[in-house]
């Protein structure tokens, strides 16, 4: 049975927005000389293209590596011929068609209204570029996707003391059920944005594409609410909570010797929720 890792990105790889770190892209190759490997992100393929840049340089592609955007939804096949790196389309999602027309300018008017909101009522940076429309998956991130990392740690300040994520998270939901728009998930996504998607477009959607492997999943969050969660409840899915890519580095160093040991892998050693 073939065996795949796969990888959350920003929080378990790298720092958000960063480029994954020097210690992960030396152990992932050596990872990919005996298993399958593949970045499973909410985020769209130029984030990955720019952060995991110097992994998917360095990697023999011994075996298959995969570039699984939008929570797969969007997912490539990497391959580094000749020195270029290539990304062959496995297949991509489309919410606008998925929910209709009305219903998706329903969505977006919700988000400007809540954009607008959380301006009034909270005291963060704002940096532009908030509502990001990535095919399968819309991105509202408050303090802007063209924050730099003072904007982003004083969004992450006042969320941490005023549950703004949270409220608004309920918000939208509340809006949806008013204007009876069914099927769509609203969840938390890294440090500072959210992702709106059509139920069964989270992540666990890339099970389609590995029928029959054995799974190892990291991610950083993997509580209730997490863009991680869902792969965390499957059963055929040995995932590993971790909360920065040190931790990361360890338990797939821990997780390749037993493999090569052909020793049974103690997966979830700090989870206490899988089912």
């Amino acid at each position: 049975m073939k065996t795949v890792f796969l990888f959350d990105l920003d929080g378990t790889l790298c720092k958000s927005r960063k480029p994954v770190v020097d210690n992960i892209v030396a152990l992932l190759t050596k990872a990919n000389k005996y298993v399958e490997v593949g970045i499973l992100t909410g985020s769209d393929l130029d984030f990955l293209k720019e952060q995991c840049k110097e992994l998917f340089e360095n990697l023999g592609y011994e075996n298959k590596v995969y570039a699984l955007a939008c929570n797969g939804t969007k997912s490539f096949l990497v391959d580094n011929k000749n020195n270029k790196l290539n990304y062959t389309l496995i297949k991509e999602e489309n919410l606008r068609e998925k929910i209709g027309e009305e219903k998706f300018k329903t969505v977006m008017r919700e988000l400007i209204y809540e954009q607008t909101e959380s301006m009034i009522d909270y005291n963060f940076p704002l940096t532009g570029n908030f509502i990001t429309y990535r095919g399968p998956i819309i991105n509202w991130c408050p303090v802007g996707r063209c924050a730099n990392d003072a904007d982003r740690n004083a969004f992450k300040k006042e969320d941490k003391l005023k549950n703004i994520r949270t409220t608004h998270v309920e918000n939208i939901k509340r809006a949806f059920i008013e204007n009876n728009i069914t099927g769509l998930i609203v969840n938390v996504a890294g440090d500072t944005s959210f992702d709106i998607y059509p139920a069964g477009w989270d992540k666990t959607y890339t099970m389609q594409f590995f029928k029959d492997y054995d799974i190892y999943f990291w991610g950083d969050r993997m509580t209730e609410g997490g863009n991680d969660y869902s792969m965390h409840m499957r059963r055929d899915v040995n995932s590993f909570p971790v909360e920065n890519p040190n931790e990361t580095y360890e338990s797939v160093k821990e997780t390749i010797k037993n493999l090569l040991e052909n020793k049974d892998v103690n997966c979830n050693k700090r989870q206490t929720n899988k089912r």
